[in-house]
């Protein structure tokens, strides 16, 4: 089988579509050969995250991989076997994020229904900017990722801030014994119940209270409730290896029969006031109350992938990122899954994906497979 060529300098142009492209040809067992790996970026090719996450794809399609170095702007990859179910283990040794090798790995072991659980345990940063941090997974995707049919347990055991890292996370999968189901979650997000949450690790307390205290007065009223000192919460990491401060605000709310919630993070850096941090993840949330839809920016991009494995699906969301768009180009590019994106009013779009099978791409004269396809 031919490899797909995939331009890794096109539309987002960063580290996601190596993930996705990885992901993606692990469960489908095309190879691929990706060229321009984060050309655009102010240090292109691959970091250490994205070289974990590359042997993380490996080891569970046990792929023949050539390029895999620091700086590396080439990479193919190509999986000898199905993708197969094992408890995992990966240390990026560095403050490299954890979170986004799990986001290369986790939808390849639910690809397929399981019958044991799968334990996968990462070692690394846990809070990156840049990158997704765990306080967001767990608030954020964990609960849509329940609502595929996906029983999953996710611990902290050490935070990793960057730039010391030395974090650990563990999580415990019980994919679904049919597979992921389709997920409608098209109506808007309606009445939410709010939190201010301070992660604070290594610096004066006092800058977390002044991040409360700016919240309470941005968003002192919302849907008729008062957020007060009730909804304030503190977590303090007494064991991170260096300083790191964000800021979150926690909107809860139900939808049919479950409890979901968007979680809008802000991270503290030095010459950042703790009023400055606060207010934009206010603004964040602020921006998805006024559109009335379901996901967020980040957690949009991050829903695509699941829906496309599973039945299908829709979701309301805010303009779609380049992210998102990315990741839309990047199943099609696949034959996984068609996006679709229509406009309903000011910042309020629906997203409906509909799984194709993954179907290789077309044939060139002579019957050869078309080698070259580009984001």
């Amino acid at each position: 089988m031919y490899p797909l060529i995939i331009d890794g300098s096109r539309g987002e142009g960063g580290g996601q579509i190596l993930r996705t492209s990885l992901t993606l040809s692990a469960i489908t067992g095309r190879p691929i050969v990706l060229e321009n790996i984060r050309a655009g970026r102010e240090k292109p090719g691959l970091m250490r995250q994205h070289m974990m996450a590359i042997r993380a794809a490996t080891e569970t399609c046990a792929a023949e991989v050539t390029g895999i170095a620091l700086g590396s702007q080439k990479v193919t990859f190509r999986p000898q076997t199905p993708p197969k179910h094992a408890n995992y283990t990966f240390a990026i040794g560095s403050a490299g994020s954890t979170m986004l090798v799990l986001q290369t790995i986790l939808p390849i072991l639910l690809s397929k229904p399981a019958s044991e659980p799968i334990t996968i345990t990462l070692e690394g940063g846990t809070h990156n900017p840049m990158a997704p941090p765990w306080s967001f997974f767990v608030n954020a995707f964990v609960p849509v990722l329940r609502r595929f049919g996906v029983h999953l347990d996710a611990k902290l055991i050490r935070p990793g801030f960057y730039p010391a890292g030395g974090g650990k996370v563990e999580v415990t999968l019980r994919p679904s014994s049919t597979g992921l189901v389709a997920c409608d979650l098209l109506r808007a997000a309606g009445e939410v119940e709010l939190n201010s949450v301070v992660e604070i690790a290594k610096i004066p307390s006092a800058a977390g209270k002044r991040e409360h205290t700016q919240a309470i007065s941005l968003l002192g009223q919302v849907h008729g409730k008062t957020l007060d000192r009730r909804h304030l919460e503190t977590i303090t990491y007494e064991d991170a290896l260096c300083a790191g401060n964000i800021y979150g605000v926690r909107a809860k709310h139900r939808y049919e029969d479950a409890e979901f919630a968007e979680y809008f993070v802000t991270f503290g850096e030095r010459g950042l006031s703790a009023e400055t941090v606060a207010r934009d993840s206010c603004e964040q949330f602020l921006r998805w109350d006024a559109a009335g839809v379901f996901a967020g920016e980040h957690l949009a991009d991050q829903l695509l992938l699941p829906m496309a494995l599973g039945g299908g699906g829709r979701f309301s969301t805010l303009a779609p990122s380049l992210h998102t768009t990315t990741q839309a180009e990047t199943l099609a590019l696949f034959g996984v899954a068609e996006v679709g994106f229509q406009e309903r009013g000011d910042d309020h779009f629906d997203v409906e994906v509909r799984r194709l099978g993954a179907r290789p791409p077309g044939t060139a004269k002579g019957g050869e497979e078309t080698a070259r396809r580009t984001l």
